[in-house]
């Protein structure tokens, strides 16, 4: 994470604790990078802390990464619209057809989903499914009136790791043939520990709070154990939108995802389109096309009772480049981008296109951006990222290239002209 602490903003771990840390989950990701044959290595970012980097040359719309989220809950504005499974949103103005019986407020798209996020999920003590202890609490907390519910999102969030861990659950945040196993213990052994500012320690401290007061008393947890957790969850949580940036959920993840860094010229896009469910009921198994070597548009299965979400590059990235992502949106501009960075992550962005003083240069980065949006009227709001070919080439129609949106999937022409370079070194590009 691109940090300039605010507010006390630091690492809470001692130094040499903080190296031994980071030394082995860089050590514990390695392995399955290796075994996965992604191109990239973790390693201490230049920035402070670990970062991602590219070992080789990669070219623009390649994905890079896949991994299944550990919380994965729509957000509450969307609860009844979005299903709490795959995260699929009903038609504008529609709800979800199944409904919770328990708590009446988680909803499913099909019986299907259902079936694989109660039945299959709680045998196999998935960490991805509605447990008992989850529907208890939120039952709670709709007949209390929905206490502090300017915080809900992360509420639901909060439930559903208090539900991971009286459960004892657990998945596998990765492709095949990866075997790693995470729980509810990751969010120590694997996401950074913040000092919060003012507003996000309150927000975490009602946010625990709410959860602990709903669970039922055999998953209480000391408060304070939760506010570490969230206080971990909020610095590395993923928003997952739909067309025209529509919120739909939080992703949490603790495999690979969280240690990604932050730009504002980002040279990676996350991939709001998950990957397809292939009988999640039955075989638990989801595909995502172009993550097969042999035949980049064929499904491959995995073996996972959850959607997965994918890091896809912007442009061609040189080796030994620092892979990164926009926590913000990356259409705002200089400010209302520090704002929600403070807000919701509690740092001050000191990437290159925050440090440049022209106006010019952010002019010419937010139009490179904006060549870079959906076409499409009901959306406009996701990047577009090129569509390969089965060799991994860009495809091309006429004079132009395709590009795919994150957020929708709409898929259209671009003059690559237009689109023009997103390098790192903002001020100079232009």
């Amino acid at each position: 994470m691109i940090t300039s602490p605010i507010s006390g903003g630091s690492v809470v771990v001692g130094a040499r604790a903080s190296r031994m840390a980071r030394a082995g989950l860089a050590e514990s990701v390695a392995a399955d990078v290796s075994l996965l044959g992604w191109p990239l290595s973790v390693r201490r970012s230049g920035l402070g802390g670990l970062g991602v980097v590219a070992t080789r040359d990669i070219r623009a719309g390649e994905r890079l990464v896949s991994e299944a989220p550990l919380a994965l809950t729509p957000l509450l504005g969307a609860a009844a619209a979005v299903c709490w499974h795959c995260l699929e949103r009903a038609p504008a103005g529609a709800e979800q057809p199944l409904r919770c019986s328990g708590c009446r407020l988680v909803c499913w798209c099909s019986e299907r989903c259902r079936e694989a996020g109660t039945v299959v999920a709680l045998t196999a003590g998935h960490a991805h499914a509605h447990g008992p202890t989850e529907c208890a609490a939120l039952a709670s907390w709709e007949t209390a009136g929905r206490p502090n519910e300017d915080v809900a999102d992360l509420i639901l969030q909060a439930v559903r790791l208090l539900d991971v861990r009286e459960r004892a659950a657990s998945f596998r945040p990765f492709p095949s043939p990866s075997a790693t196993r995470l729980g509810f213990e990751a969010y120590e052994e694997r996401l950074c520990d913040m000092k919060r500012n003012r507003e996000n320690g309150d927000a975490i401290r009602r946010s625990a709070l709410s959860a602990i007061d709903s669970a039922p008393a055999e998953a209480r947890v000391d408060r304070a154990l939760l506010e570490e957790v969230l206080s971990r969850h909020q610095c590395n949580v993923y928003g997952v939108s739909g067309p025209a940036a529509v919120g739909h959920g939080l992703a949490s993840f603790v495999g690979i995802l969280q240690l990604f860094n932050h730009s504002c010229a980002p040279n990676l896009a996350f991939d709001s389109r998950p990957a397809i469910p292939i009988a999640c009921g039955e075989q638990g198994g989801f595909a995502v096309a172009g993550m097969d070597s042999e035949d980049a548009r064929a499904p491959r299965l995995f073996t996972a009772p959850v959607p997965m979400y994918s890091l896809i590059a912007l442009r061609n990235i040189r080796a030994g480049t620092e892979l990164t992502h926009c926590y913000a949106s990356s259409s705002d501009g200089p400010a209302a981008r520090q704002e929600y960075l403070r807000a919701h992550h509690g740092f001050r962005c000191d990437c290159p296109r925050c440090a440049c003083t022209d106006p010019l240069a952010e002019l010419v980065v937010s139009e490179r951006l904006d060549a870079r949006r959906c076409i499409d009227p009901r959306c406009g709001s996701g990047l577009g990222v090129h569509v390969q070919d089965n060799s991994g080439q860009r495809q091309h129609e006429g004079d132009g290239v395709m590009l795919r949106c994150v957020h929708c999937g709409e898929s259209w022409e671009a003059d690559e002209e237009d689109l023009g370079d997103l390098g790192l070194d903002i001020c100079a590009s232009i």
